[in-house]
């Protein structure tokens, strides 16, 4: 059993230099915590959107690690509707739970 999340800082007020440049910097990091053992995983993602998410969950998590028994989502995550298709797709159990 896994619990997923994507965390990613709020809006800043502080300016950017104008020769800096933020376009390759990484936007979020997904997280998966094993809830049996602990072990924890993440995957870094340059653009916040469901299909960065879903490969970034592939390919960080499911190819390393094996399919769970279970998934358990957060209400709050912003991609919780794509990530239980892609549970139901794969054939994974997943649960949407509320926020501690």
């Amino acid at each position: 059993m896994i619990s997923l999340d994507i965390w990613h800082p709020g809006t800043t007020n502080t300016k950017p230099k104008e020769d800096l440049d933020l376009t390759c910097l990484n936007k979020a990091v997904l997280t998966s915590l094993c809830n049996t053992t602990c072990y924890a995983s993440t995957g870094c993602i340059k653009q916040v959107d469901s299909d960065t998410a879903i490969h970034t969950i592939f390919a960080n998590i499911l190819v390393p690690n094996g399919l769970p028994k279970l998934i358990l989502i957060d209400t709050g995550s912003e991609f919780k509707g794509i990530v239980a298709k892609f549970c139901d797709t794969l054939g994974v159990q997943h649960h949407v739970v509320s926020l501690e």
